[in-house]
């Protein structure tokens, strides 16, 4: 038997499911009309992050996890600041900035095969 709250959250789940385009919009308008509050509560929040130290460590961890991920992270960056490679738009809906998405696996010889995709469609394209 599911409890009320459970309850409650398969429905907010479902709602933000079906409302999808109608709470981005909210969210981008509130955005915009509160864009300095945002960028100040972002860079405090940044602050205090960084302050506790706690951000390098994420990122220590991550790369320990995931070796494999950052070896072809770091190939895609180099090969930008060589000129080997050039950032492009979204392929799905031609948004900037886009990130570098490795749809055949991150080998050593798949580094640089990679499409962009805007941070919306690379996690859908991650989740999938």
């Amino acid at each position: 038997m599911a409890t009320n709250k459970e309850k409650q959250l398969a429905r907010a789940k479902k709602y933000r499911e079906a409302n999808r385009e109608k709470i981005r919009a909210a969210q981008r308008a509130y955005y915009e009309a509160n864009k300095e509050k945002e960028r100040e509560r972002s860079v405090v929040k940044d602050r205090k992050y960084k302050a506790e130290g706690k951000r390098a460590a994420v990122v220590q961890a991550y790369k320990k996890r995931h070796p494999e991920r950052n070896r072809a992270r770091v190939a895609v960056y180099y090969a930008i600041k060589s000129g080997k490679l050039q950032r492009q738009p979204c392929a799905v809906c031609g948004h900037t900035p886009a990130q570098a998405h490795h749809h055949n696996g991150y080998e050593v010889q798949h580094a640089l095969d990679v499409i962009w995709l805007c941070v919306p469609h690379h996690r859908a394209a991650e989740n999938n």
